[in-house]
């Protein structure tokens, strides 16, 4: 027998699956199973697409909370990066002097040593204005307006503008110039130095100024360094005692801190060997003398 035809206005025919008994199982009881699984699955799409819609809507919210937080979070820290970048000269007025409060100590003499890296290749190639000089706060300020200069020095090596050599490991004459730019343009070689007006403080006496450092077209990987002294129109505050700018020029991490243990005096492991032997034998003859006597 023929399955029962349900036929409603506007519907399209299609078997009453309630009616078994009158129609054959392997055409009915396949469209009706067929029916209920397209159901079920259609039921399951729906209750995922609103799950996945819940979702989406709770994410939102978390993800503009979390937006909200980086974003506080990021003002907080601009503020306090404001005032000071890392690898500022910190300085202050000590004693009646220039006292740079920072820095690693040179091992020969105490000078304190600064680094920064330029530009290699590209729009800023030789070009950094770190580090910057700062003195502000109620440890470090200056006095209201006071103007601070400076000026490169004749280094122990014999040059205003030096050189280190990554082949050689030593420091050497160069051809190349460094323009340092405050209120005006100086341009140092390695025969001569300069300086100039680095800035002014304001009218409590805080202090933060950054010089341009451009190495001239076509100069040599290395490192290039300065030796720089800090002055004041301050009366009765004396100049700082002078401190290396040790700028990384086309090397690796490594070899610039081998440039700056050349730059502060640290012996190389050969002349730490001589210095040793040379200890040694002065003991051993100070021993023998004080034999022979007894």
């Amino acid at each position: 027998m023929c399955p029962r035809i349900v036929l409603r206005a506007g519907a399209v025919a299609k078997p009453d699956c309630r009616d078994r008994a009158t129609v054959r199982p392997s055409s009915v009881d396949v469209f009706c199973s067929h029916h209920h699984q397209l159901t079920e699955r259609l039921q399951l799409a729906t209750d995922l697409t609103a799950a996945l819609i819940s979702f989406c809507r709770k994410g939102k919210e978390m993800l503009s909370r979390f937006l909200l937080g980086l974003a506080c979070g990021l003002v907080l820290l601009t503020g306090s990066l404001q005032a000071q970048h890392a690898g500022d000269l910190e300085f202050e007025y000590d004693g009646g002097q220039i006292s740079i409060v920072n820095g690693e100590e040179g091992f020969e003499d105490g000078t304190k040593i600064f680094e920064a890296e330029m530009g290699f290749g590209g729009l800023f190639d030789g070009y950094t204005d770190e580090p910057g000089f700062i003195s502000e706060g109620p440890d470090h300020g200056i006095g209201p307006n006071d103007i601070i200069s400076y000026n490169v020095l004749q280094s122990r090596f014999g040059f205003f503008l030096n050189y280190w050599n990554p082949t050689t490991g030593l420091v050497e004459t160069t051809s190349s110039t460094l323009d340092v730019d405050g209120i005006a343009t100086q341009t140092i070689s390695s025969l001569i130095g300069g300086g100039g007006v680095l800035g002014q403080a304001d009218g409590i006496g805080d202090f933060h100024s950054h010089l341009d450092f451009q190495l001239s077209n076509g100069s040599a990987v290395g490192a290039y360094a300065l030796l720089v002294e800090l002055s004041t129109d301050r009366s009765g505050v004396s100049k700082s005692d002078p401190f290396y700018i040790v700028f990384g020029y086309g090397i690796d991490e490594t070899q610039h801190g081998d440039a700056v243990a050349k730059f502060a005096g640290v012996p190389e492991p050969g002349a730490i060997g001589l210095l040793t032997a040379g200890a040694l034998a002065g003991l051993v003859r100070l021993r023998r003398r004080s034999s022979a006597l007894a």
